[in-house]
């Protein structure tokens, strides 16, 4: 979900490429910051002409560093 959000720069679409409604991603992003007790996201509102963006903080973007790492060290 995190490398969605990081390629789309949208929750909804990051949703939309991983098969989850757009709900349940945002209550999984909320559930990691939530047990961090800090945000790995920053959002910002759409205007009149131009829907809004979520995009990693770099927290959110060392999560995906140390899921990779530990993922390259698994059999």
């Amino acid at each position: 979900m995190l490398k969605a959000i990081q390629k789309t720069h949208s929750l909804k679409k990051a949703a939309e490429k991983v098969g989850l409604a757009e709900k349940t991603a945002q209550n999984y992003v909320r559930k990691i910051e939530s047990r961090l007790s800090k945000k790995i996201v920053e959002s910002t509102k759409g205007g009149k002409d131009a829907g809004g963006s979520t995009k990693l903080n770099l927290l959110g973007k060392e999560l995906i560093e140390q899921y990779e790492n530990v993922r390259k060290r698994l059999p």
